[in-house]
């Protein structure tokens, strides 16, 4: 019969032999659906804009940071929960405590695990991603606006009395300087029912219009709308 702890040391290596190999699954796994919802998101923004291939792949590259951070962690997830549900139906587990050893014989591998994918995600979102981050911003700027322009402003949110809410997550000016920009648009009504928008333009004061609007009732009815007003 092999010794308790000789038993134990086995398992943890057989466990971690079978969990990193699904983590490297996992984590391709991750990085490819983010890969895909970024490049699904933004292609009608560079079809519209005729963005070069080029520009294309350098944002998905200064974007890599923030999908590594999230495949890192998620992909530990997900390969554990794997080895695991094989494990016990496999019965495993009750072949572990049949020799005498108990399971939580495999805390410590996975502490372990945990603690070296804490580092790599810490690095990732503390050190890499804020610089990509910066030229993320930077590049999409140059593609959109021509420039990083001036005059942009973040994350606007107005309520003039007796009118409701009015949220702008970008206000900019046109690059004629003719008039000033709104994207991603929230306008909450008095009555309760909600504008949506991807974007529109700030007409003169307290007059938006909405491009590609959504009003959504209090009740849930959803009318389209091509502008509004």
């Amino acid at each position: 019969m092999v010794p308790p702890y000789t038993a134990a040391s086995m398992l943890r290596r057989y466990f971690l032999r079978e969990a990193l190999s699904l983590y490297l699954v996992g984590f391709l796994i991750f990085v490819g659906l983010l890969t895909s919802d970024f490049f699904t998101s933004w292609a009608g923004a560079f079809a519209r804009m005729g963005t070069p291939v080029q520009d294309m792949l350098l944002l998905w590259l200064y974007r890599m940071p923030y999908f590594l951070g999230v495949a890192l962690a998620f992909g530990l997830v997900f390969a554990l929960l794997i080895t695991l549900a094989r494990w016990i139906r496999q019965s495993e587990l009750k072949a572990m405590y049949a020799g005498g050893v108990r399971p939580m014989v495999l805390l410590l591998p996975v502490l372990g695990v945990g603690a070296v994918v804490s580092g790599l995600a810490l690095f990732t979102w503390g050190w890499l991603r804020p610089e990509a981050q910066l030229r993320f911003d930077a590049l999409k700027d140059r593609i959109f606006y021509g420039s990083s322009p001036s005059g942009v402003l973040t994350d606007q949110l107005y309520t003039p009395q007796g009118y409701g809410l009015y949220y702008a997550e970008r206000v900019y000016p046109d690059n004629d300087g003719s008039g000033v920009r709104l994207d991603n648009v929230r306008v909450v009504e008095p009555g309760g029912a909600v504008w949506s928008a991807p974007r529109g333009r700030w007409l003169q004061a307290g007059v938006w219009q909405l491009e590609d609007a959504r009003r959504v009732e209090p009740d849930g009815r959803v009318t389209v709308v091509g502008s509004h007003p």
